[in-house]
């Protein structure tokens, strides 16, 4: 499957893939592809996850690859 990423989705899968199976927090996301510190009102990370679950995902409402780890961040199953 081939899907058109912006820079910042590839990014965000990039540090997604590279710690794959583990949680990944919206402050770690944030520092890495943006290099601030993450503001809880700045949903920016949830909007460019929503994104590409809709690239990447059969059934974006219920994602089998990316996990919302509710109040902790996000996980890349890769199972």
């Amino acid at each position: 499957m081939e899907a058109k990423l912006t820079l910042i989705e590839a990014n965000i899968l990039k540090i997604l893939y590279l710690n794959a199976q583990s949680v990944v927090s919206r402050d770690e996301i944030m520092n890495s592809t943006k290099g601030s510190i993450h503001n809880p009102l700045d949903r920016s990370i949830d909007i460019h996850i929503n994104k590409i679950r809709k690239k990447i995902e059969d059934d974006p409402a219920n994602p089998r690859y990316i996990s919302t780890i509710r109040g902790i961040g996000y996980r890349l199953n890769m199972s």
